[in-house]
């Protein structure tokens, strides 16, 4: 059976923790076969260092991933009754939760959509920027086009102009 605990790191200026910075042996008092003890030494980001005991063979080691809650996964049926000592002297008991796991999903899944949204707004933003950029060079088309029109007319205008300048030139002249 696999699943998942959280350890909340408890410290007395509650820093960021690191995972298992040294793995040690600890001392088991009660010599079951299914209980056997490891003790891993927890370091805090400002030098406070505190042990974590977990009971079971099974954790073999923890990340070195800075973090407030660590995830252990539990295989085989153990019972969890582990503690955590800081330096304050906090103790937490490990509670297996079986909504733990589908509520990382769901704050994975929120991140998901979170990251989807903003996204969304970027492409938005980037399209809103296109067609805006679309619409102005559609304007200085159309005003080219304009100019150029009435550049056109202009220059009709002095063709007929000129053409009957010729004309009344030569009725004046009889060319």
């Amino acid at each position: 059976m696999s699943s998942k605990a959280a350890i909340m790191m408890m410290s007395s200026n509650n820093d960021h923790a690191y995972r298992c910075i040294k793995k040690k042996k600890g001392t088991s008092k009660e010599s079951d076969s299914h209980d056997k003890r490891v003790t891993f030494r927890v370091g805090c980001r400002y030098g406070c260092c505190a042990e974590l005991v977990l009971v079971s063979e099974a954790w073999q080691y923890l990340d070195l991933v800075l973090a407030i809650v660590i995830v252990i996964e539990v295989v085989n049926n153990v019972k969890c009754a582990s503690t955590f000592s800081s330096a304050s002297s906090a103790i937490l008991e490990i509670q297996l939760r079986s909504n733990f796991q589908s509520s990382r999903r769901r704050s994975n899944l929120s991140h998901r959509t979170r990251t989807a949204q903003r996204i969304q707004r970027l492409n938005a933003n980037r399209s809103q920027e296109e067609w805006v950029s679309a619409t102005e060079r559609r304007r200085q088309r159309m005003a080219q086009i304009r100019a150029e029109r009435r550049a056109a007319r202009l220059e009709d205008v002095r063709l007929c102009e000129h053409i009957d300048l010729l004309t009344q030139f030569q009725v004046a002249f009889h060319v």
